[in-house]
């Protein structure tokens, strides 16, 4: 990871109508700020190199992913190769409707990222650095007995 930060215009714009996520050009989510626009950050590394924090992810022996957005939505899709393989990264901020195709969207306020390998085998570091309130905590995390963790909320 270059410790300069990346032209602005690298980044891709995730968003489920109520807040946005940043992603990088190597894949890491460098902002991200919930529940709203205007809420504290969780990912920060995009004003902060050191202490900001992200949600990374890092293929063995792959160059910069190739990425795409999916027909007309903000689901990006980036495919990180290696010599013999190939990851597929999926990223969004969830929305649901209510049945109605001319309704409007609800925001779920839920970053989603799945990870696929699409062919051969590949090494896949996933790490995530998230800092509540833009840093000024480190986030504590507990499973949510569904396969999900959930930031645990400090005792007062």
């Amino acid at each position: 990871m270059s410790a300069r930060f990346p032209p602005i215009d690298g980044y891709a714009f995730l968003s489920d109508t109520h807040t946005a996520a940043l992603v990088a050009p190597d894949g890491a989510v460098e902002w991200f700020c919930v529940p709203a626009f205007d809420g504290e950050s969780v990912f920060a590394r995009l004003l902060d190199r050191d202490r900001g924090g992200a949600l990374g992810i890092e293929v063995a022996d792959a160059g910069a992913p190739e990425r795409r957005y999916l027909g007309d939505t903000l689901v990006l899709e980036s495919v990180h190769r290696t010599g013999d393989a190939a990851v597929t990264v999926t990223d969004f901020l969830a929305v649901a409707d209510d049945g109605d195709p001319a309704g409007p969207l609800a925001a779920r306020r839920l970053l989603v990222r799945v990870v696929r390998a699409t062919g051969g085998t590949a090494d896949v570091r996933i790490g995530i650095d998230a800092r509540p309130g833009y840093a000024r905590e480190t986030a504590r995390w507990r499973p949510d007995g569904d396969g999900t963790w959930v930031h645990e909320e400090p005792r007062l």
